[in-house]
Parts: C-alpha cells; structure tokens; sequence
C-alpha cells in the first residue's frame, strides 16, 4: 500500500467485515467532522492567534508602554538611566520573545513525544494564561521584571506552539485536508499581530489606563480553549506508533472520523510506511541529525524556515510606517494604513487555504519566491528615487502591499507544516522543531540588526532580502519534492529524500 508521509491514499473501495459478511464500502474518512473542525478551531484561536497577537502587540503602544517602564523605574527602583542604557532594556524586552520563541522550538520535539501533542496544548495553554496575569498586573504591582518575564514565557509559548500545531493538526487530517490543515497556524499567526493592531488604537485599549487590558486580552482565548480542550482527540498515529497504544489509537481516530473503529483500523495501520517504532527506537536530536538520509529534508524545512524570516517580511512592517509618511500619509492615519497591511496579510494567508489544495507547494514557493524578490527590487528603485517624480512614493505603497501579498501565497504558510510532508511520524517532531529554532532565530537576528543596517544600507537593504529570497528559490527549485500528491512509490520517496522510521 502506497502512502505519503503518513497521508493514505484511500481506496475507492474496502471490505468491512459485518457478521459474516464482507460488504463492500465507500470510505469516509476524508471529509470533515465535527471533532475535526472542533480540532482545527482550538488549534488556531487557542494557540497560533495567541502567539501572533503577542508576536505585533507592542508595535502600536510603544511609547505608552516605554513611558510606564521609564517611570517605574525611576519611582520604584530610582533608577535614571540613559538614553542609550533605556534602549537596550527596551530592546530586550521586546527581543526576548523571540529568543524564548527559540527555546520554545528547541524542545517542542521533546515536550511532543513526552506530553503528546495534546498534553503539550494543554501545557501551553496554563503557561498563556499564567503569562497573561503577570502582564496585566505588572502595571498595579508596579514591576517592569514582571512584565518582562511575561514577555519571556509567552515568547516560548509560541515556538513551543509552531512546532507542535501543525505537528498536530496535520496529524488529525486525513490525507486530502493536510494542507489546509497546515496552513491554518500561519492563518492564525496573521489574524492575531492583525487583532493587536486594531486594540492597539489609542481609542481602543491604546492608552495609559488600559494598556494591561491591551496586552493581556488573548487571555480571554486561553480561557476558554480550558472549556473545550479535553474535548479533542489525541492524535491516532501519536497514540499508535510512539506510545504504542493501539486501542486507544483506533478510538480516538473512531471518533475523530465518526466511522467505526472496524472502518478506521485499515487507515491506521495503512498510515507510515515504516513499522512502529519501539520504546528503544528514539528520534533523538543527534539521530535525526546524524541521519544521512535526513539530511536534506532538515536542510529543506531550516532554509524554508530561515528564509521566510530572512526574506524581509519583519523588516517591510518595520519600515512600512517610513514609505507611508514619505508618501504623503498623515501621522494620524498611517496606523489605519498598517492596519490595512496587516488586513492584506491576513485574507491572503486565508486564502491559501484553497490554493494549497489545487496547486502544488513546490510551484506556489517558487512563484511566491520569485516574484517577493521582483517587489523587493522594485521597492528599492522606488525608495532610492523618491523624488523623481512626485508619484514615485506611491509607487512605494503599492510595492510594499505587492510584497505581502506574494509572500502571502506561499512562502508564509507552507514552511510552517512542510516539515510534516518531507518526513514521517518517528523523526517529524525534531525535524519541525528544528524548522522552528531556524524560524525563531532568524526572526530575532533581523529584529536585532534591522537598525543598525537599515542606518548602513538605507534602502539597500531591500536588496539583501531580495537575494536571500532568491537564493532560496533556487535551492527549492533544485531539492524540493513536490508533497501533494495523495501517494507516491516507497522508491519514490527514497529518492526525492523522504524518510521514514526505517533507516
């Protein structure tokens, strides 16, 4: 039987055994169901929208919350510090979520296979709201180190979260849903920096008195994913091949497809290629590493990874607020115009929730790559000529909304679950922790150096974006195997570097 990285290629037809009869049936375990929808809902709200919501919440009250952080200081610590001693404690501040992001994705492998997926979500989901009482109460305390450890444990939480919910929801799927599944993290990721950039309105929750309601509000998320969270299923291939418990495996698939465990058992024992691994078979770190036949999909899921940081989109709503002012856009509006960017990244990440089920990956990422580099460059042009003529700053908009609309296509959703197309179940979670460490930290490297080139290169270094990303399409274009396919050939797999359990 033929399978894709355990995605079955389901049969027109199979034998059910009823009494003593075999009555052919038509399988029905790749369509949507209440406990999956349930799943992927939780998933997106509880988790990705949490972490995207804390990933753009400081971006619009910053001073505010600069303000507060100088006067605590000063009041409770009596400590005047410079100017550049308060940008560096600033700049930590909104860095270490990204380094805890980085230690979050180093141990999502080990925190998957030990809490399970669904016991990792459940650890999450106690740490956000943890996190979410110390920001709300570090206003009345005062203390800017409560503030700042909040900033460090929701800043894990979510690169704990980008390896473990897609690992998990492309887990749930059956084999025509993986993709759409996948791309539902990013989806969410979007939705949230969005959400945060609506509250974040000084007529909002923007202000001096409100700012702890600001930045604590995706609590009211976590809150209520503990109402519905024990609900959803554990995933069946977890259940079945790590842990090795194969009748809890075949009830919860049972459940989650809505078909009896009779219908379902031919799916589970039909979904790797590779036997189920043993408690003295352990993907570590250095095995999935030391692997030969690994190398490539590691290389392939950390430069996706990477490069999705790499390409600019961080550094582009950095400097969206400068292309708007120089186009000619008030202060008071150019919020609204960052709001209606972030709008833009949103719907199209939404959208590729279709196009990743009628297009392959490989072609969305090299068109996605292609033509982010072909903006880029014109961005460029464009900041570099602002006045040779007084149209060119418009020019600017256009290609800054050009670009996020690219990047939207491919390159933002699909590095996030490809890793869980490229490898099966055994090596999968180090793989895709190893993705998100890769995400993470070029994430923190572009926060942490965007000033200091952007005083370099100016707009140069839209160029440097444009040859990352191009440098990227090209490795894609040379070692990435097409992953939408419903089943391909074992031999298939070996040779397009997909591995499984067996070595």
């Amino acid at each position: 039987m033929d399978s894709d990285n355990g995605n079955i290629k389901v049969p027109l037809q199979i034998e059910c055994t009823t009494s003593s009869n075999c009555i052919p049936r038509i399988y029905q375990g790749d369509k949507w169901t209440t406990l999956l929808i349930l799943g992927a809902i939780i998933s997106t709200f509880g988790f990705a929208v949490p972490a995207g919501f804390c990933l753009g919440v400081l971006n619009t009250p910053v001073r505010i919350l600069q303000k507060w952080c100088n006067e605590t200081l000063i009041s409770e610590r009596q400590t005047n510090l410079s100017k550049a001693q308060f940008d560096l404690m600033w700049s930590l501040i909104v860095s270490v979520f990204l380094i805890g992001g980085v230690v979050g994705g180093l141990t999502g492998a080990w925190f998957a296979d030990r809490l399970g997926r669904k016991g990792t979500l459940i650890f999450g989901n106690v740490l956000n709201v943890f996190s979410g009482i110390l920001f709300f109460i570090s206003k009345y305390i005062p203390s800017v180190e409560i503030f700042f450890i909040g900033r460090i444990i929701v800043g894990f939480i979510g690169g704990l979260m980008t390896t473990v919910v897609p690992l998990y929801l492309t887990e749930l799927s059956p084999p025509k849903l993986c993709g759409v599944m996948g791309v539902l993290f990013p989806v969410g990721l979007t939705l949230g920096i969005l959400i945060s950039q609506i509250l974040g309105l000084d007529w909002l929750l923007g202000t001096e008195t409100d700012w702890p309601l600001l930045v604590s509000a995706y609590t009211w998320l976590s809150l209520m994913v503990f109402i519905v969270l024990p609900l959803l299923p554990e995933s069946p291939k977890y259940l079945y091949q790590v842990v090795k418990e194969e009748d809890r495996a075949l009830q919860e698939l049972s459940r989650l497809r809505n078909l009896p465990t009779s219908i379902v058992q031919w799916e589970l024992t039909n979904s790797t290629v590779g036997p189920r691994r043993s408690n003295q078979d352990k993907w570590s770190l250095i095995r999935v590493l030391t692997t030969p036949r690994l190398r490539i999909p590691i290389c392939l899921v950390i430069a996706l990874q990477a490069g999705q940081q790499l390409s600019g989109i961080n550094a582009i709503f950095y400097y969206s607020s400068n292309i708007f002012e120089t186009a000619g856009l008030s202060k008071d509006s150019i919020p609204y115009a960052n709001i209606g960017t972030g709008f833009i990244n949103f719907c199209v990440t939404t959208c590729s929730l279709l196009l990743v089920r009628s297009f392959s990956r490989r072609h969305l990422l090299i068109f996605s790559c292609s033509l982010s580099s072909l903006t880029l460059i014109l961005l460029n042009l464009s900041s570099k000529y602002l006045n040779f003529a007084y149209w060119v700053p418009y020019t600017s908009v256009v290609f800054v909304l050009a670009y996020v609309f690219f990047y939207d296509l491919g390159l933002g959703p699909i590095p996030f679950f490809i890793g869980a197309e490229l490898v099966d179940i055994g090596p999968r979670p180090v793989v895709m922790a190893l993705g998100s460490v890769a995400n993470w930290g070029a994430n923190f490297l572009i926060a942490a150096s965007y000033t200091a080139l952007h005083n370099w290169l100016n707009e140069s270094l839209f160029l440097i974006f444009a040859c990352c990303t191009l440098f990227l399409m090209m490795f894609i274009t040379i070692y990435l195997p097409e992953t939408k396919r419903a089943s391909i050939s074992v031999n298939d797999l070996t040779n397009e570097g997909r591995i499984t359990d067996e070595e």
